[in-house]
């Protein structure tokens, strides 16, 4: 019997390996077996195993080794109404070949709510898709124009709200009652006649 170690993980095992009695003819065949095992290994080198190299990379190095950056100083102007509307009035001059962005731009409400935050007032939800198709070029900018990096746009659409029409005697009742409220007094006078 004989005994090997082996290291696997870090961890020592002992491995046992029993060994059994062979008959002589066994051992026989063993014996050219491994002649023949020890030609072939004569005959042809060993190959070998190109070791992998690892390179570790720690986050405080590359942290360490940045480049301090220097910020752009930009002069931050208070977000007025005025000042608001003359950068947006030099964006669509500037873009003026652009048809549909000057058709969805022009003459349109603006309305400062905080340091960071403007409305723009459209007047159909129409509108509200084109927006979406310039909105990051136009708050890139109005941040560069104004010094906000923060600044944010909102949309707001005030379509006119239609009323639906009455088709049905008594939606034609209720439009009636809202009009008239004695309506209502004269159907309890009348109740013969049903709307």
């Amino acid at each position: 019997m004989a005994t090997d170690s082996c290291m696997a993980g870090g961890n020592a095992a002992e491995v046992t390996v029993a060994s059994t009695s062979k008959s002589p003819d066994s051992n026989q065949l063993e014996n050219k077996s491994d002649k023949d095992d020890a030609q072939n290994i004569s005959s042809n080198p060993p190959v070998r195993i190109p070791s992998r190299s690892t390179v570790s990379v720690s986050l405080s190095d590359v942290i360490s080794q940045q480049q301090p950056i220097n910020p752009v100083a930009v002069e931050v102007k208070p977000l007025t109404q005025e000042l608001l509307q003359q950068i947006w009035d030099s964006y669509i001059e500037n873009h003026k070949d652009d048809t549909r962005l000057v058709e969805a731009m022009k003459e349109r409400k603006l309305i400062v709510k905080d340091e960071n935050l403007f409305e723009v007032v459209l007047p159909s939800g129409y509108y509200e898709k084109d927006y979406k198709v310039f909105q990051t070029d136009l708050l890139e900018y109005m941040r560069r124009q104004t010094g906000h990096v923060q600044l944010q746009m909102k949309m707001l659409v005030d379509a006119p709200q239609h009323e639906a029409k009455a088709y049905t005697p008594k939606d034609k009742y209720e439009a009636m009652l809202k009009m008239n409220s004695e309506l209502a007094r004269f159907r309890i006078l009348f109740s013969e006649i049903d709307f």
